[in-house]
């Protein structure tokens, strides 16, 4: 693995990078915008692909993912709408995000539907007007080969001569 390979494993899997604490909002003076910043963050486990496309990008979350996320967001006002990934556990991304591959090397294939995927986030809270409406937005997607115990079972039986 190249060094470049490295950071990146480390960006998806050091402790330090999960979502893991609330993230520390400040309300400007003049402007009363929510600011913060916000590094892009690892949410917890991995991730099922509903939608995949340039620009594009459906994610299911869990339920302790969701929980992650209202953390992440804890320290806004009363006055901010939370996302709505933390009701209907389902990530909406629209805009540019980068896929990496699972030998760590940034590719422009897209995540195949029905894949488990590792993704990076961060965090942003829009005004219009009095209204502040907070975001989750994808940053990169790690391309992960997870298999479930029982999939694994399943292959064997499938394949019996591997």
């Amino acid at each position: 693995m190249t060094s470049v390979q490295h950071s990146r494993y480390a960006l998806f899997h050091h402790p330090s990078q999960t979502i893991n604490h609330g993230i520390e909002w400040r309300l400007t003076p003049r402007s009363k915008k929510y600011v913060a910043i916000v590094p892009p963050s690892v949410l917890p486990g991995p991730v099922t692909v509903l939608r995949a496309q340039k620009g594009k990008l459906d994610l299911q979350i869990t339920p302790e993912q969701a929980d992650a996320l209202k953390l992440w967001f804890c320290n806004l006002g009363p006055d901010a709408m939370r996302p709505t990934a933390c009701d209907t556990l389902k990530l909406c991304h629209n805009g540019p995000y980068s896929v990496i591959g699972t030998n760590m090397v940034a590719t422009d294939s897209m995540p195949a539907v029905g894949s488990q995927v590792l993704v990076r986030v961060t965090a942003r809270v829009n005004s219009i007007g009095p209204l502040y409406k907070s975001f989750v937005i994808v940053h990169d997607v790690l391309e992960a080969d997870i298999v479930h115990p029982g999939e694994h079972a399943r292959a064997k039986r499938a394949r019996p001569n591997a």
